[in-house]
């Protein structure tokens, strides 16, 4: 199995295995990938999704040769799931310091009548800025390792990897961090946890709308490139009823977010039209020139670029300023990176240039 994502393209096959595993004529759309992508070819956000589409291929009687396989990865995930499970009951039991899962586990929590062959890849744990150290410290006492043996640094990471040495991962998250500093009590983005359920009653999630806003912004992230897709179809029918949508496109505002947001609802909405109402989409049209400002650095960021940075030190610098209880006024900062990444260029080119004369 590759570990690295693959490549997006417009033509990316990647939305075959996204529509089988949302059962758009899962049959067709997963031949169709198939043909595409070599089974040992998958990278780790499309081997996630293999045990929706083997529960979608087996329920309508597929006999492919590569059912046995796909049989066995989900048994594999199942037991995986399992051994999770237990581990984040434990830990809960343990950490005094308030926490809510997120990720697999809450999603899980929310969806288990709509997927109950939904496996988990790991544990979120989400945690105040203030309360990581002694989070981390109670992990390890249950037998999980910092990744790369280090602590984080709070005000430039915003997750720490732990890991077991049966290879089982928790990532501790600290809520928002890099764009929303906990602000006390009063924080209208620190959730109220949920209290647990059936057989892990210690396990805390977040709630539908706190989740579904997490999955619209961070999690679609790298390693989980395209399970976000059905994730949040999944919490949209499963939680109609449940999800504060006004409350989500607040929080999207407060994170500066809402270009995004609307962005993967957008492609949701293609993919399962209905799912994603228009009056929501409506609502997150209404964008501040910042957030506009902000989404067209991150669409046009690359190497060949002076500002390939910008978002990310932009989202620190106004996390540093914020926390200063100051404004961080965005053309500003982003004229003086620009000028100081074409300044470094310039100071490169002729050093450069002061070496090869001296050479000749």
């Amino acid at each position: 199995m590759r570990q690295k994502p693959r490549s997006s393209t417009a033509a990316r096959p990647d939305r075959l295995l996204v529509e089988a595993a949302l059962d758009i004529e899962a049959p067709a759309r997963w031949e169709a990938w198939l043909d595409a992508v070599p089974l040992d070819d998958a990278d780790a956000s499309e081997v996630a999704l293999l045990p929706l589409v083997h529960s979608h291929l087996a329920a309508v009687g597929y006999e492919g040769p590569e059912m046995g396989r796909l049989r066995g990865i989900s048994r594999q995930g199942w037991y995986r799931s399992r051994l999770l499970l237990d581990h984040a009951e434990n830990l809960f039991r343990t950490v005094e310091a308030p926490a809510a899962a997120s990720g697999d586990v809450a999603i899980m929590r929310w969806t288990a009548g709509a997927r109950p062959e939904r496996r988990l890849r790991k544990l979120d744990l989400l945690v105040r800025g203030e309360e990581v150290f002694p989070v981390l410290e109670a992990a390890r006492r249950l037998g999980w390792s910092l990744a790369n043996n280090d602590y984080p640094v709070l005000d430039r990471q915003r997750r720490k990897g732990l890991v077991r040495s049966d290879g089982l991962r928790l990532d501790v998250h600290w809520y928002f961090a890099g764009r929303h500093p906990h602000a006390g009590p009063g924080d209208v983005l620190w959730p109220a946890p949920t209290d647990g359920w059936d057989d892990y009653p210690s396990i805390t999630t977040l709630p539908s709308t706190e989740l579904l806003l997490t999955l619209l912004t961070e999690g679609a992230s790298a390693d989980t490139r395209l399970t976000w897709i059905p994730d949040v179809v999944d919490m949209i029918r499963c939680q109609s009823d449940s999800i504060e949508w006004k409350r989500l496109s607040t929080g999207a505002a407060a994170l500066r977010l809402r270009p995004v947001v609307r962005e993967r609802l957008q492609r949701v909405d293609q993919l399962v039209p209905g799912v994603v109402l228009e009056s929501v989409l409506d609502e997150l049209r209404h964008v501040t020139l910042g957030e506009q400002i902000e989404r067209w650095f991150v669409l046009h960021s690359g190497a060949n670029h002076p500002w390939r940075a910008l978002p990310a030190s932009w989202s620190q610098h106004r996390y540093e300023e914020r926390a200063k209880g100051q404004r961080a006024n965005f053309l500003p900062f982003v004229t003086d990176r620009v000028r100081r990444r074409l300044g470094g260029r310039v100071r490169r080119r002729a050093s450069g240039s002061q070496q090869t004369g001296h050479r000749q």
